[in-house]
């Protein structure tokens, strides 16, 4: 019976899905999102909010954390607008700032998303 519950334990967690936020360089016409990862240079890039659960959400609000340790510092507020029918919404970042981030995404005040994103020398 143990061998049983360590794989299925074990499979699990390779079966983990994508997170709702994710970093990119773009996205196509169609939604499909280009470039993505957890690691970026200093400059420009995307954040991307898969709005899933939210359809019918029109404002969302994406805020920028800087992360050292266990202190978290607000450096930023975007507001973004979902297109109609569209099943994600996108906030153009600019980090210059070697380190971690954190980026929330929130509607009427309420998060209802998180990931991190490391910004990296070239």
């Amino acid at each position: 019976m143990r061998p049983l519950l360590f794989v299925f334990i074990i499979m699990l967690g390779a079966c983990s899905k994508e997170p709702d936020i994710l970093f990119c360089e773009g996205t196509k016409p169609n939604g499909s999102t280009v470039n993505c990862g957890q690691y970026f240079s200093v400059g420009q890039f995307m954040a991307v909010y898969k709005k899933n659960k939210y359809p019918d959400t029109e404002k969302f609000d994406f805020t920028v954390y800087e992360v050292s340790g266990s202190k978290k510092e607000k450096i930023d507020l975007v507001t973004s607008s979902a297109k109609a029918g569209s099943k994600i919404v996108t906030a153009d970042l600019s980090l210059h700032n070697i380190g971690m981030y954190e980026v929330e995404v929130s509607i009427d005040g309420n998060v209802v998303a998180k990931n991190s994103v490391n910004i990296e020398e070239d």
